[in-house]
């Protein structure tokens, strides 16, 4: 937790922390390391501190989705099997499905 930052600081900090563990993993092969960080802005005592920690977590698991091809990967052919279990027809509704998943995985906070 970050006080008394603002969100586009605190994004720059996570896109440093993502550089360095990927400096990292570039000279170590032996032990690669993988983040996920989550960022939420909020005024102290103005808002839901439960609600900034569900902002925080949900950024999270969107950066998690997008910094992990095969973590998306496995999840949109889950959801796309599915969608093609219940309609066989139903593959253009997947496809756009697919496309907003990979758009809302890459949206900032």
């Amino acid at each position: 937790m970050l006080r008394e930052i603002a969100c586009g600081d605190a994004e720059a900090a996570a896109v440093r922390i993502r550089q360095e563990i990927a400096r990292h993993n570039a000279g170590s092969a032996q032990l690669p390391l993988s983040i996920s960080l989550g960022v939420a802005e909020g005024v102290p005592l103005q808002e839901d501190i439960n609600n900034l920690f569900k902002q925080a977590d949900d950024a999270m698991y969107r950066d998690k989705l997008s910094h992990s091809p095969n973590s998306r990967s496995a999840i949109v052919n889950a959801l796309l099997q599915s969608l093609e279990a219940r309609n066989p027809d139903a593959k253009e509704t997947a496809e756009r499905l697919k496309a907003q998943l990979a758009a809302l995985a890459k949206q900032p906070c």
